[in-house]
C-alpha cells in the first residue's frame, strides 16, 4: 500500500539566495496590522450597503477576490506600502433586471457617502480609498443559476453614458480561488516560518511564538507554499518592471493561473520562481510563434477569460517575455555561484525595487553578522556557511557540537586544544578528514609547513582560497579568486579585516593578542571555519556597507599585524 505523505516544504530562511528571496517577498507583504484592517472593513463595507434601501436584502454573498482570496497581497505597482484589495458583491433581486452601468452607478451611489477619501466608479467596480494608502475594490456580480458553485456575471461599462460596450462579463473567481488552493497545497515546514518571520517583521514576536505552533490550512492569513511565494515575487517584479508604464500590465489573475500550474512541493524559491518564469515564457514563445495572443482562461469557468484586456499585441507579450527571460538569466547565475554581491544586490534592486531590496539585505546582515558573533553558524562540507533559526538552535547540543539531530555534514567550528602541538602531518590529516576539497600542496615535513588550495561556497559565490601554514607562525589565508573588492571611501575602510600588504591581502580570522590561535588547534577545526565565516561577512559588506561580523579592524591602532607566534 503506497502512504502519500503530505509536503513539508524547504524553509526559504535556510539557503543565502532563498533568504533574500524571501526577505523581499516579506517587505511587500500586507502588514499584520492592515491584514487586520482589511478584514474589518471588508465586512464594515457589506454592513454598510446592506443598511441601505438600495441594497437592502439584495446581497447573496460577499466574498475575496483575487490576491486577497488566496493569500498573495503585495504593495501595488510602483509603491511599497499600497494595497489593492478584491471584495465580489453577489447581488440579486431587482439587480438582475438592470444594466451594467446601472448596476454599477447604484453602488457607487450607495458608497458615495462611505467614510474614506475617495469613492471612484471603475469600469468593472467601485474603489474606496483609505487614508492609510488602502484601496478596496467592490466587484458587483449576478450569479448565473445551474452553473458550478458562484459562477457569476460581472458590470463592464465605462461611462458616464451607456454605450455598446457595455456588457456582462462571465466571471468566477470562487472556483478560481479553490482551483488555486487544490494546486497549492499547504507546506509546514515552509508557512510556519514565514508565517513567524512576517509577524516578527511587524514587532509582533510573541504573538509569533502563540500562533506558530499551530498553522492551519485555512487560518486568516498566511503564505501557505513556496509556489505563492513565488508568485508575490513575480507580481512584484511586474509592478517593477512596469512602474512608469501608462497602459494596461500583465494581470495577477494570470500570474496566479500559472503559479498554480507550475507549483511543485518541496522547491526551493529560487527553483521555483524560475519554473514559474519559465512557464510563462513557453507559453508566450509558442502563442507569438503562431501570431496568436496568448490565451489563458480560468480553469474552472473557459468563458472567464483573464487576458481578455492584456495583451493588446504580440510585441506587448513578446516584451513581457523578455522581462522574464532577464529574471531567469540572472536567477539562474546566483543560484551557480556566478554573480558577485555587489552585482546581485545591483539585479536585485533593478528586479524588486531599491528600498525593499535594501532592507532586506540589512535585514540579513544583522542576523547572520549576529549569528556568527554568538557562535550559532554551522558549516556544510563544501563550504557553506548556515544560521539555524533561533528555535532550532535553542535544541541544540552546544556540548557536543551537534545541531539538534542536524545531518552529520553540518559542522561547528572548534577552537578546543589537543594535548599538544599537532605536526604538519596531523594538520593535513584533520583537514583530508573534514575539507577534502582542499588539496595539500608543497607538504615540507623538515620545515613542518603545507599549503592548502580549495573552493567554498559560504553563501553567494564562490571562492577558491589558499591557507599556508608552517609551525611556530599563525596559518594564512588568501582568496585567490576572484579578487576582493574594494569600497573606496567605505566607512569600515576600502576592505576591512585584512592584513597588508594591499596587493596581496591576508584575511584576519582572530586576535593574535588575545591567543585565539595556537598550533595545538587543527586548521581543519579553526581556519577553514572562520574563513567562510569572514568570506560571508565580507558578502554582506558588499551588499550593504556594513561589516556585522564584529572584531577588530587589522589596519587599527590597537590591532598587531600577523606574524610569527612569540
Amino acid at each position: 500500500m503506497s502512504i502519500q505523505l503530505a509536503p513539508t516544504g524547504l524553509n526559504p530562511f535556510d539557503d543565502p539566495l532563498d533568504r533574500i528571496l524571501a526577505e523581499i517577498a516579506l517587505s511587500v507583504q500586507l502588514p499584520p496590522s492592515l491584514h487586520d484592517k482589511a478584514k474589518s472593513r471588508y465586512e464594515a463595507v457589506r454592513r454598510h450597503l446592506e443598511a441601505t434601501t438600495a441594497f437592502f436584502d439584495q446581497i447573496e454573498h460577499f466574498y475575496p477576490q483575487g490576491s486577497m482570496a488566496i493569500d498573495a497581497t503585495i504593495s501595488t505597482r510602483g509603491t511599497d506600502d499600497e494595497y489593492d484589495l478584491d471584495i465580489v458583491s453577489q447581488l440579486g433581486g431587482r439587480f438582475r433586471s438592470m444594466a451594467p452601468l446601472e448596476i454599477l452607478t447604484e453602488l457607487e451611489a450607495a458608497l458615495a457617502d462611505y467614510p474614506v477619501q475617495r469613492v471612484l466608479r471603475q469600469t468593472r467596480c467601485v474603489t474606496l480609498f483609505y487614508a492609510d494608502k488602502m484601496h478596496l475594490d467592490v466587484t458587483p456580480s449576478l450569479r448565473v443559476y445551474a452553473r458550478l458553485d458562484r459562477e457569476s456575471l460581472i458590470t463592464h461599462a465605462k461611462g458616464p453614458r451607456r454605450s455598446d460596450d457595455d456588457r456582462l462579463v462571465d466571471m468566477n473567481a470562487y472556483g478560481f480561488a479553490q482551483w488555486y488552493a487544490s494546486r497549492t497545497p499547504l507546506e509546514l515546514r515552509m508557512a510556519k516560518e514565514f508565517h513567524r518571520r512576517w509577524l516578527d517583521h511587524a514587532g509582533l514576536a510573541a504573538r509569533a511564538d502563540a500562533d506558530v505552533d499551530d498553522v492551519p490550512d485555512q487560518c486568516d492569513f498566511i503564505v501557505k507554499n513556496t509556489a505563492t511565494l513565488a508568485l508575490q515575487l513575480l507580481k512584484r517584479f511586474r509592478n517593477i518592471r512596469y512602474a512608469s508604464y501608462s497602459g494596461r500590465i500583465p494581470p495577477s489573475v494570470m500570474l496566479s493561473y500559472y503559479a498554480g500550474l507550475a507549483a511543485q512541493p518541496n522547491m526551493s524559491l529560487s527553483a521555483m520562481l524560475v519554473r514559474l518564469a519559465s512557464w510563462i515564457i513557453r507559453d508566450i514563445e509558442q502563442a507569438s510563434l503562431y501570431g496568436r495572443l496568448l490565451h489563458v482562461a480560468n480553469p474552472i469557468c473557459e468563458a472567464d477569460v483573464f487576458t481578455d484586456r492584456w495583451p493588446e499585441s504580440i510585441a506587448q507579450q513578446d516584451e513581457f517575455a523578455e522581462h522574464l527571460q532577464e529574471l531567469v538569466r540572472s536567477l539562474e547565475a546566483m543560484r551557480k555561484g556566478e554573480m558577485f554581491p555587489n552585482t546581485m544586490m545591483d539585479t536585485l534592486r533593478d528586479d524588486f525595487g531599491d528600498r525593499v531590496v535594501t532592507r532586506a539585505a540589512d535585514q540579513i546582515a544583522t542576523e547572520v553578522g549576529g549569528g556568527i558573533q554568538q557562535s550559532r553558524q554551522l558549516y556544510t562540507r563544501r563550504g557553506g556557511v548556515l544560521l539555524p533559526s533561533a528555535a532550532a538552535v535553542a535544541g541544540a547540543d552546544r556540548q557536543s557540537g551537534r545541531f539538534g539531530g542536524a545531518a552529520p555534514h553540518l559542522l561547528r567550528a572548534q577552537n578546543l586544544m589537543a594535548a599538544a602541538i599537532l605536526s604538519i602531518d596531523e594538520q593535513v590529516a584533520a583537514m583530508n578528514a573534514t575539507w577534502p576539497q582542499f588539496a595539500a600542496r608543497r607538504i615540507d615535513r623538515r620545515a613542518q609547513s603545507a599549503r592548502w588550495v580549495g573552493s567554498v561556497r559560504p553563501q553567494y559565490a564562490s571562492y577558491s582560497l589558499e591557507i599556508r601554514y608552517e609551525l611556530g607562525s599563525f596559518p594564512e589565508v588568501r582568496v585567490l579568486s576572484p579578487e576582493l573588492v574594494r569600497l573606496p571611501g567605505n566607512s569600515e575602510g576600502q576592505l576591512p579585516h585584512v592584513y597588508p600588504p594591499a596587493e596581496d591581502p591576508t584575511l584576519c580570522l582572530f586576535d593574535p593578542r588575545e591567543g585565539e590561535w595556537s598550533p595545538a588547534m587543527t586548521i581543519a577545526s579553526t581556519t577553514v571555519p572562520w574563513a567562510l565565516d569572514w568570506l560571508a561577512c565580507y558578502e554582506l559588506w558588499l551588499m550593504t556597507g556594513r561589516w556585522t561580523g564584529g572584531g577588530r579592524h587589522a589596519g587599527s591602532a590597537s590591532a598587531e599585524p600577523m606574524g610569527t607566534m612569540q
